[in-house]
């Protein structure tokens, strides 16, 4: 099997100050463990504090829901940015905006390096 096939891609994510470093896994962006609870930390202890009133969460995870729902009871906003080939309509159903990226829309802001010319 070809050694550049099996490669993964590894990328990163900047949120709110903190780096997020990540592998691409079947088009998806594949976090460490313990990611999604860091976000979902994030969203509640930004809406109790009254950080932001908007949240722009890039995460179709389902395990986000309860925190989202937290976020909603504080009246926030959540702006929900997934996958079109696999969005999260449970986060959908609480956001009060969603936009679903196809891959011409990701492929625009693919660094090119010497792998994916």
């Amino acid at each position: 099997m070809d050694n550049q096939n099996n490669k993964k891609e590894r990328v990163a994510v900047y949120i709110d100050g903190s780096n997020f470093y990540g592998y691409l896994k079947d088009k998806e962006i594949a976090f460490p463990k313990g990611t999604d609870v860091k976000i979902a930390v994030d969203l509640i202890v930004g809406a109790v504090d009254d950080l932001y009133d908007t949240a722009i969460l890039v995460s179709s995870d389902t395990d986000l829901i309860p925190a989202v729902r937290y976020v909603k009871y504080k009246n926030k906003k959540i702006e929900y940015v997934g996958f079109a080939h696999a969005p999260s309509l449970g986060i959908q159903k609480y956001a009060n905006l969603s936009r679903l990226l196809l891959p011409e829309d990701i492929e625009k802001f693919r660094e090119k390096t010497l792998f994916n010319k």
